[in-house]
């Protein structure tokens, strides 16, 4: 894992990173499968020179963690367990942000597949969508407290929205939304004013523009809000049928929290997109303005720009600028510099981390720089970095 001050050894396989927003630390996760509850979550103490010192390591509550986030509190850390599906809560200590034992979790619907059955590596690479996959979680930006928390299935082809206990951490899903069948859908992002998310489905390889309506869910957060929320339990319990309390977000627009508005592909006319095989979609970054939207093809290998329309009649609609080389091979992940006028690609297979300027009027994309980095997973913007040298 590179660092300002070089390289700092974090084992196993590191997958995420995170920065806590007031405190001088950082989180990241592992992904393994091999083993019941593998994966794991470390706090790391960051530095002078950003140099990074592990201080903390604990279970993560499932296998293959992919992804870390922070409720808006800042109390509780949430890990998303691609593997077993499992949302785990951690509590987050108030003065050293050192992250302790899980506190709480859910195993998705259907999930117990995986301790039934110990699929593998190929059985999962056939079939992405026999079981479920969890693989982000994400606050809506748009309420102060940021009750409402989505976490796309990719094997469901569902976005679950759940909201936090502030005293236990113990999650609640509240509801869920059934998006088109077979897109498998991966992260999402929310435009800053819109009330309006973006989200990459991995298997087909297209971006699908969603409305948000938190008021639809008003119903279920009142009563979680008079009842106990919840208490304080470690291990994840799989809920009922996957399909309880789930809305097609085309079908049941007037209902559903989430309204499908369109889906685009994020690969060029001619190339095929329904072989996962061939090249799926890895990586979703909305520019710092919300005016441009780029989403990763792995296997095509290639960065898709959107500009945003972000008028009020516009509402977040997306409109395809171009599709640009990633600059090497398996861009698994890339993320804009803090002030937005570069892009950073991890190119997993070819070992490289590839720099572009992004250009703020047209969205273009030019190559500027290429280093040696060993199968780069996650790329994440240091807001103190001044890249207007770079």
């Amino acid at each position: 894992m590179a660092v300002p001050g070089g390289v700092t050894e974090v084992r196993p396989n590191p997958a995420f990173l995170l920065k806590h927003p007031t405190k001088p630390v950082m989180y990241a996760s592992t992904e393994c499968i091999h083993a019941e509850g593998c994966g794991e979550v470390l706090t790391l103490a960051i530095g002078p020179g950003g140099a990074l010192t592990e201080v903390g390591r604990t279970g993560a509550g499932g296998r293959s963690t992919c992804y870390l986030a922070l409720d808006g509190t800042k109390s509780w850390l949430c890990a998303v367990n691609y593997w077993d599906a499992i949302v785990a809560v951690l509590p987050v200590g108030e003065g050293d942000g050192r992250v302790g034992a899980v506190a709480a979790a859910h195993m998705q619907p259907g999930a117990s597949y995986v301790f039934e059955s110990s699929p593998d590596r190929n059985e999962h690479w056939t079939h992405r969508q026999r079981w479920p996959h969890t693989h982000c979680f994400v606050s809506e930006p748009y309420s102060g407290a940021a009750r409402v928390h989505l976490v796309p299935d990719l094997g469901r082809d569902v976005v679950w929205a759940y909201a936090l206990c502030p005293r236990s951490g113990a999650p609640t899903l509240l509801a869920g939304a059934r998006l088109q069948r077979r897109q498998g859908p991966r992260h999402l992002v929310f435009h800053p004013r819109q009330r309006t998310c973006y989200l990459i489905n991995e298997l087909k390889s297209t971006v699908s523009v969603l409305h948000f309506h938190a008021d639809r869910l008003k119903v279920a957060l009142a009563a979680l809000e008079g009842a106990a929320c919840g208490s304080a339990e470690g291990t994840a319990e799989e809920a009922g049928a996957w399909d309880e309390n789930v809305l097609d977000a085309a079908r049941d627009a007037d209902r559903c929290f989430l309204t499908l508005v369109a889906t685009h592909r994020t690969l060029p006319a001619g190339f095929e997109s329904d072989d996962h095989h061939r090249s799926h979609a890895s990586e979703i970054r909305l520019h710092p303005t919300g005016s441009f939207l780029l989403v990763a093809n792995r296997g095509h290998d290639s960065l898709a720009c959107f500009a945003v329309d972000s008028s009020d009649a516009g509402r977040g609609g997306l409109r395809l600028v171009g599709v640009t080389p990633s600059g090497g091979h398996f861009p698994r992940n890339f993320n804009f510099s803090a002030c937005g006028r570069f892009v950073v690609v991890g190119n997993q297979n070819s070992n490289t981390l590839n720099s572009f300027r992004f250009d703020l009027s047209s969205g273009a994309l030019t190559a500027v720089d290429v280093a040696h980095q060993p199968s780069p997973n996650f790329v994440y913007a240091l807001p103190a970095v001044d890249d207007e040298a770079a």
